[in-house]
């Protein structure tokens, strides 16, 4: 059998990065959000309310949830958190193999940002940026 040398080349759109990341990023900030004000929630009703200071010293924000008490984060929302999170670090592992960028630092900065409710999407971006990760040996 006669071997065959082939070379690969590729071209890495950084729009089409982007592009999926801010798709994605909806369902990020939802899923955090939603899994902040359940945990707020759970908290909030331990709370004895009997006491009129108690009250007083609730925020507004507060009140609102525990008097609206819809927030449902069930199995389904969890699943669809940790199904955004895991596309979105396999993206980033495949954007670092690709640029040849050192995974292993990096990665540990975007999994806080994942799990960070206050992230923006121009924050994830900045991450996907060759100039801000740290290049391989």
């Amino acid at each position: 059998m006669k071997k065959i040398h082939l070379d690969i080349s590729f071209v890495l759109n950084e729009e089409s990065v982007k592009n999926t990341l801010s798709l994605a990023y909806p369902f990020l900030s939802n899923g955090l959000r939603l899994k902040h004000e359940a945990k707020l929630i759970e908290a909030l009703e331990g709370i004895e309310l009997a006491d009129n200071e108690s009250i007083n010293n609730l925020t507004e924000y507060c009140l609102k949830l525990v008097k609206s008490k819809t927030v449902q984060y069930g199995p389904k929302q969890a699943k669809l958190l940790e199904r955004t999170q895991d596309f979105i670090l396999n993206l980033f592992n495949d954007w670092c193999r690709f640029k040849n960028i050192n995974r292993k630092l990096n990665l540990i900065k975007l999994k806080e940002k994942l799990s960070d409710r206050l992230c923006t999407l121009e924050e994830l971006q900045h991450l996907f940026h060759a100039d801000t990760a740290v290049e391989e040996a």
